[in-house]
């Protein structure tokens, strides 16, 4: 019966620094962890973009990995950038300056009305 243990552990329940547990440093060291304690298998929540209502269960497309799950340290370390090179979007804030640093001159349809 051993062989078959498994733990239920949303992605976005690992510690991190930037708010929402991602695929980084630490889901490795859980997996370490899940391996040396004779667990099996991981078993996560969707990791699909959610949609209304912060619902995974509710997303836009079923293909896609949420991008909060994607580590921004592993970034800044995989591709030798600096954090403040990296641009973001979603935070509540007018993503106009984000846009037209990737050369995008249009603004998201729910953008704020300043916008």
């Amino acid at each position: 019966m051993k062989d078959n243990l498994g733990v239920l552990l949303p992605v976005g329940s690992l510690p991190s620094h930037h708010g929402i547990g991602d695929f980084g440093r630490n889901s490795l060291r859980f997996i370490r962890w899940l391996s040396n304690n004779g667990f099996k298998y991981w078993q996560v929540l969707p990791l699909n973009p959610i949609g209304p209502g912060n619902s995974p269960y509710m997303s836009t497309c079923s293909f896609a990995l949420e991008e909060r799950y994607i580590s921004l340290d592993e970034l800044v370390k995989e591709f030798n950038l600096k954090y403040d090179e990296i641009a973001y979007m979603g935070d509540d804030l007018p993503d106009v300056c984000v846009l037209s640093s990737v050369g995008i001159s249009a603004c998201p349809l729910d953008a704020v009305d300043e916008v």
